[in-house]
């Protein structure tokens, strides 16, 4: 069982790393410029990017919703159609309660939390995600 739980934690560590460098690398790139198109994948896109007017820090947002993915293989604002993802983010009820969430830790479950807060002023920032919150959050109970 821990070879598992070891190969899991590996394995979303090495795609969250590679996610959160990319965050970082537009940060820099973009660092105080605003932007009002829409543009992205529906899944991915932060509730200000949907109201036009975002900054970089739309890439914690994306980085929060590919966590979630890693962690329970359904992304975590779902719907029909294209209206009915956008209409879910925008309310940005994120659900913890179906399988595997309450095996998942609190810490990382925080950390989720905190990247798709829908609020851009109170969001993580990358350096917070990257500082606060180390390798040990993200295994998985499989007992």
């Amino acid at each position: 069982m821990h070879f598992i739980e070891n190969m899991l934690h590996i394995s979303y560590i090495r795609k969250l790393n590679s996610c959160l460098c990319l965050v970082l690398a537009s940060l820099l790139l973009y660092a105080g410029e605003r932007f009002t198109e829409i543009v992205g994948s529906p899944y991915y896109m932060a509730p200000e990017v949907l109201k036009r007017n975002y900054g970089p820090e739309v890439d914690v947002w994306s980085a929060g919703v590919i966590l979630y993915i890693l962690l329970c293989g359904v992304p975590p604002f779902w719907a029909e159609t294209e209206q009915g993802v956008a209409q879910a983010i925008i309310r940005s009820v994120v659900d913890f309660r179906r399988e595997p969430w309450p095996r998942v830790s609190e810490p990382a479950k925080d950390l989720v939390r905190r990247m798709l807060d829908p609020n851009p002023n109170t969001r993580f920032t990358a350096a917070q995600v990257l500082g606060k919150h180390h390798h040990h959050l993200f295994r998985l109970n499989l007992n």
